[in-house]
């Protein structure tokens, strides 16, 4: 997105009422009341910074930011990463936190696993 896109974001959603924001396509509902505080922040970044664009990550910052790591250790480039190449980038990357990748593992498995069955059953 470009500041100007941003600022007029912004300026739409502040707009709203949290009960309307709530109810903007794309926007999480449980979002709505932070959505333009947000959007506040990275407008003053984007200005302090001379950026004229942001790129939007559909997914959580975190997965943002280990996707740019896996990128930056791939040579810097932008480029598509196989998910194998990418799943053994994050390992690399967790092993080099400290982290019992065994552990995680299983963690996420079981996740995955309560994810699953409260899908089947509630979704």
């Amino acid at each position: 997105m470009t500041g100007a896109q941003i600022r007029h974001l912004l300026s739409d959603l502040a707009q709203l009422p949290l009960e309307k924001r709530g109810k903007v396509a794309g926007l999480n509902p449980a979002r709505a009341d932070i959505i333009i505080s947000g959007l506040a922040i990275i407008e003053r970044i984007m200005v302090h910074l001379h950026v004229n664009v942001v790129q939007v990550h559909t997914r959580g910052v975190r997965d943002g930011l280990l996707l740019t790591m896996v990128q930056v250790s791939h040579g810097g480039r932008r480029q598509i990463i196989s998910p194998e190449a990418r799943t053994a980038a994050v390992e690399q990357f967790a092993k080099s936190c400290g982290v019992d990748l065994t552990h995680a593992k299983q963690v996420a498995r079981i996740a995955g696993s309560l994810w699953t069955s409260w899908l089947s059953r509630w979704g």
